[in-house]
């Protein structure tokens, strides 16, 4: 004890308050570290010691100047970690003893009181346990068990940002492999059925999985036979006049709708192609006149069916291949002669070309834009 503070008062003495500061916080605050022969491990056998308290202190008998050097300090230290001293705070015109603010007397160091007082302060330090402690730090000398990341995956382990530096991985467009990270180990579709080449549009490659949705005998450089069923359950009707494109229509038909709004106050819309019911679809759609909405075509032009979001209302020419393929492709009206499909091929203000199935009669003037007329939805393309 008696080195101690020898060692303490060079400390004070070369650098004031400030080495005192330097001597009390080099021991066991700092990377919660604390020497081994300081508090908490072995208490002073003896309460003497040689000097006199206020040589080894830096104060007088008196504690006329200087009272709070050592006292001050420790008491501040204690108050801030949540203690409450006993004694009143002393200040440097403080007229009391010494012996009343330490605990001892004039001519010998009461060791025991002084080691006591500090190990007070270090029992009374919210120390951390060792388990949420780094392996690289100490708590009480004893180490921290918490490493530092080293594989993916593992679990309670510090993550440095060199660890996340060093496994993240950027998706490729060409693979659905993932080496690193959380998914380390694995594959995207194993996450994510949708990724799926069944479930992809065919000539689409997502994450290297290319799609095969739609492949079948209706896709390629062959052309099927009318009335085929494609793998995506469409059927194929034929080419359309249209760029002599592959034209396909869906199973069975849409139900009955009226051409316009179902409301006998009629406008010209000015779309009047016979073959490109794609162009004519998208036109109609987009009218905002008195007969909006245009219901046939809307339907169409809005259908999401097996895959697709691409439908049309057929032309008049488009429909007549359909109407030629029809038996093939089977599902349609035939039940008598008033039953008409329409096209998206309009005429006139009250006119819009329709056909009947039983016989192939394409006409304008037998039904109105108002008449509910069955409908078949088309696309093109493989």
């Amino acid at each position: 004890m008696k080195k101690f503070f020898k060692f303490l008062y060079k400390k004070i003495v070369a650098g004031g308050v400030m080495g005192i500061a330097f001597v009390l916080c080099a021991g066991a605050v700092l990377a919660f570290t604390e020497p081994s022969s300081g508090p908490s491990v072995t208490e002073p056998a003896s309460a003497d010691s040689t000097g006199q308290i206020e040589i080894l202190l830096g104060t007088s008998q008196s504690v006329s100047t200087a009272t709070s050097t050592i006292f001050g300090y420790l008491r501040n230290v204690y108050t801030d970690i949540g203690g409450t001293p006993s004694s009143v705070a002393p200040n440097a015109s403080d007229a009391g003893k010494l012996v009343d603010l330490i605990g001892t007397t004039a001519t010998a160091v009461d060791g025991k009181t002084l080691f006591n007082f500090l190990k007070n302060i270090n029992d009374s330090l919210d120390f951390p346990e060792t388990s949420s402690v780094l392996s690289s730090d100490t708590v009480k000398n004893v180490s921290g068990s918490v490493s530092n990341c080293s594989t993916p995956g593992a679990q309670s382990c510090y993550a440095t940002g060199s660890y996340y530096a060093a496994t993240t991985q950027t998706l490729s467009a060409a693979s659905e492999t993932v080496s690193q990270g959380y998914y380390a180990a694995t594959t995207l579709s194993t996450v994510d059925s949708d990724l799926a080449a069944s479930k992809i549009k065919s000539g689409t490659i997502i994450f290297g999985v290319t799609g095969t949705f739609g492949n079948g005998p209706c896709c390629g450089s062959s052309t099927p036979s009318p009335g085929t069923v494609c793998s995506d359950g469409t059927v194929y009707a034929g080419l359309s006049p249209d760029g002599n494109e592959k034209m396909c229509v869906t199973p069975a038909d849409s139900g009955s709708f009226s051409w316009n709004d179902g409301v006998e106050d009629y406008v010209v819309t000015g779309y009047t192609s016979t073959t490109d019911g794609d162009g004519n679809t998208g036109g109609i759609a987009s009218k905002l006149d008195s007969e909006s909405p245009h219901h046939a075509v809307q339907y169409c032009g809005s259908l999401l069916a097996y895959g697709y979001n691409d439908w049309y209302l057929p032309a008049k020419d488009e429909l007549n291949v359909i109407y030629t393929n029809n038996v093939a492709i089977g599902g349609f009206d035939k039940s008598n002669s008033v039953q008409y499909y329409w096209s998206s091929s309009e005429l006139g203000t009250f006119a819009v070309w329709h056909q009947r199935f039983t016989d192939g009669n394409q006409t304008a003037t037998y039904y109105y834009k108002a008449s509910y007329l069955h409908v078949r939805c088309a696309r093109k393309g493989s």
